[in-house]
């Protein structure tokens, strides 16, 4: 093969290689492989103002109830997302390995650490995230000393 060709062919296989790491990157993908934790991995739970170190599941299994695409921009209208201001639950939840994962979920969007992403096809339940931080019982709630 001529010095030529070897480089073209090399070329190839390095767009190749690009494309598929991007398209990897940003294909709809489950909630557990958004934040990188198993439900089996998770020391505890913040949400608001109250911790939960023991069942957890349901908030899992709803965050698992979607799929999710990473966005190539961050770029979107807070206005039209709140459009009666923020009203949204932060939470955070910590792994036995001591990693943060810190979630903020929007009405279409949730941003994960400090990557955004889209809610394929569906809008995130508040009101679910309103019944389930009002069942958690208040000695839950995290006293400042």
């Amino acid at each position: 093969m001529t010095k030529i060709r070897k480089r073209i062919i090399l070329l190839l296989l390095i767009v190749i290689v690009a494309v598929i790491c991007f398209y990897s990157t940003y294909r709809i993908r489950s909630f557990e492989s958004v934040i990188g934790i198993k439900a089996n991995n998770i020391d505890k739970i913040i949400i608001g103002d109250k911790v939960l170190n023991e069942n957890y599941e349901g908030l899992i299994s709803f965050f698992n109830s979607y799929e999710y695409k990473k966005l190539l921009s961050h770029n979107f209208d807070f206005a039209e997302e709140f459009p009666d201001g923020l009203k949204t639950y932060l939470i955070f939840i910590y792994s036995n390995n001591g990693e943060l994962t810190f979630i903020n979920p929007m009405e279409n969007y949730i941003l994960i650490n400090t990557e955004l992403y889209h809610i394929v096809d569906d809008e995130i339940d508040h009101s679910f995230l309103t019944d389930y931080y009002k069942s958690i019982d208040d000695s839950y709630i995290i006293k400042i000393k």
